[in-house]
């Protein structure tokens, strides 16, 4: 795995040259259970939720370590036609805790829940 944000760059870089990965069957799955008001996708990578989401139309804050995962989420956004914001730091954060995507293996660099709340009441 991954250890630091270049590390990170690098293995989005690589995977960015294969087709974009599927959304995992548990996200389909319970896709028709989420509301449709704005999400956030924290440790986004290359964007396959981010996609899907805003796909169905919902503003979707795509946020990673990788500034390279946002560039290839952009761009895959761009070229369907979708927006999306982006954010590569919160601020506000304190320090860099691990976040596990129940999907996904852990990607170190992400804030916690409280510090991602108060991060985006300082935006509003």
């Amino acid at each position: 795995m991954p250890s630091g944000q270049s590390e990170w760059d690098a293995k989005h870089r690589l995977a960015a040259e294969a087709p974009a990965s599927e959304p995992a069957s548990i996200v389909r799955e319970l896709l028709p259970l989420l509301p449709s008001g704005p999400a956030l996708d924290i440790a986004c990578g290359s964007g396959r939720h981010t996609l899907l989401l805003a796909a169905r139309g919902q503003h979707v804050t795509a946020v990673d370590w990788s500034g390279a995962a946002l560039e290839i989420v952009e761009t895959r956004a761009r070229s369907v036609g979708l927006a999306l914001r982006r954010i590569l730091s919160l601020p506000g954060c304190g320090t860099r805790q691990t976040v596990v995507d129940p999907s996904d293996s852990a990607v170190p660099g992400m804030a916690s829940a409280s510090d991602v709340a108060r991060s985006l009441q300082l935006r509003s």
